[in-house]
């Protein structure tokens, strides 16, 4: 597909392109992982930022909140997508919020995953206004068991 892509665009022009392609962009915004905080101020000393990742250095379930910057007004929901590394067997869930700019709930989703290595959490909400906020709040093992390392959003 890349080939036949390029060779629409070097035989067929940039429109060619476009054409037979037929995809839409829609926003995503990458951010590392160290974007997420404690969520709450007690938690402050333990939250560890290690490689680019966010960590807890407690001893046990550490919540962090991951706030997500948008890049339009729409209102057809997102998706975020957390990636998340267990040094060992633990469990770590995180929830999708979609706020209006008022402070009403519009959506919210959950998933929580029990292992050890990588996993991606996928989480969609269907909701949002033109002014809506997203953040993404997970629990993570403590004793540096845990790490988020990206937290993406894709707009729709």
């Amino acid at each position: 597909m890349k080939a036949k892509a390029v060779s629409n665009l070097l035989i067929g022009g940039g429109a060619g392109l476009l054409l037979s392609t037929g995809a839409i962009a829609t926003p995503y915004t990458n951010t590392l992982g160290t974007i997420c905080k404690n969520y709450s101020a007690g938690d402050l000393k333990y939250i560890d930022y290690v490689d680019l990742s966010t960590a807890s250095i407690k001893s046990a379930t550490t919540t962090v909140i991951c706030p997500l910057s948008r890049d339009t007004q729409s209102t057809k929901g997102a998706t975020a997508y957390v990636d998340v590394t267990h040094s060992a067997n633990a469990t770590t869930a995180c929830t999708l919020y979609s706020y209006s700019y008022t402070g009403t709930l519009l959506g919210s989703v959950s998933r929580t995953w029990t292992g050890t290595g990588f996993h991606g959490f996928t989480l969609v909400v269907p909701a949002s206004d033109a002014y809506s906020d997203y953040a993404v709040v997970c629990n993570i093992p403590g004793s540096k068991v845990g790490r988020i390392w990206d937290v993406d959003l894709q707009e729709w």
